[in-house]
């Protein structure tokens, strides 16, 4: 899951444990809203920076799994995983 509600990620037994655990702080150069237009389509705005090299941070959680496909005792056995934490856009946003 790419993303999370951080309203609701304590609720959700998925997101749970990192919610508490595992907090990171993931940069990005930008990110992409997605406007839609009255034809049903939907046109994408790219947001980021003043400067388009200055990193925005955005609050995440990461999480360990197991990978099925490898032996307990495998070196390289875990996965790690990255999700976003969102939240509804401010009153005084566009």
């Amino acid at each position: 899951m790419i993303n999370a509600r951080s309203e609701t990620v304590t609720e959700k037994p998925s997101f749970r444990t990192a919610a508490a655990k595992r907090r990171a702080l993931i940069p990005a150069n930008g990110y992409y809203e997605w406007q839609k237009n009255e034809d049903g389509t939907k046109t994408p705005h790219y947001l980021h920076g003043e400067d388009e090299e200055q990193l925005l941070g955005f609050a995440g959680l990461y999480e360990f799994w197991p990978d099925p496909t490898k032996p307990e005792d495998a070196e390289d056995q875990w996965l790690v995983t990255a999700t976003i934490l969102t939240r509804a856009a401010h009153p005084s946003s566009p």
